[in-house]
């Protein structure tokens, strides 16, 4: 019964649970790549948290869209189906 339930809530929440991941990975890609210009003096410390820094709340405002999504995505089907 497990695999079953798990199995239908990937059909409906996979592609959100894909595209997140691959956000999750890229956010801290794109926070130094932001950080790293060819046209500015080397990277001090402060300059470099400092850049960092600035993409930090990004990160809990991700994990709440995605968590929120999921929820929505697993539960839409139940509701549509009137199951719930």
């Amino acid at each position: 019964m497990f695999r079953v339930m798990l199995y239908s809530q990937w059909k409906w929440c996979r592609l959100i649970v894909v595209l997140g991941s691959v956000a999750g990975f890229a956010l801290p890609l794109v926070s130094v790549q932001g950080a790293a210009r060819a046209d500015s003096s080397p990277l001090q410390a402060g300059e470099l948290l400092q850049a960092v820094q600035s993409w930090g709340t990004l990160y809990p405002v991700l994990a709440a869209a995605l968590g929120l999504l999921v929820a929505i995505a697993t539960w839409a089907p139940d509701h549509r189906g009137r199951h719930v």
